[in-house]
């Protein structure tokens, strides 16, 4: 476990394992494994399109500088809108995994 990269173990185990571990499943099996791998590669998408939308925003005002002589004021508000259209981008997963219906807790009276 120590020399992987992410290591997974299940609640119940050897107090090494999950010690060192840095994904426990608290249930005891191994049912979430795939909705973990489809997190992972949610993320990893997500990461892609970060870095992607954080150098296309400088590109464009480093080319409107240089070829169509842009000013500040249209280089700042290039930069505010790829910040914004990233932060968005990074908020989409949270809210795309948010549960629809809201749980009620009851609360019993003793």
């Amino acid at each position: 476990l120590k020399s992987a990269q992410v290591s997974i173990s299940l609640k119940g185990a050897s107090s090494v394992a999950t010690d060192t571990a840095q994904i426990i499943f608290m249930d005891g099996t191994l049912e979430r494994l795939q909705t973990l791998f489809q997190l992972s590669d949610e993320f990893e998408q997500t990461m892609n399109g970060n870095l992607v939308g954080s150098i296309v925003p400088g590109v464009i005002n480093i080319a409107g500088v240089f070829f169509l002589h842009t000013g500040i004021a249209v280089g700042m508000g290039l930069y505010y809108l790829g910040s914004l259209v990233g932060l968005g981008y990074t908020l989409y997963p949270l809210v795309k995994h948010q549960d629809k219906t809201p749980v009620l807790i009851e609360q019993r009276e003793l």
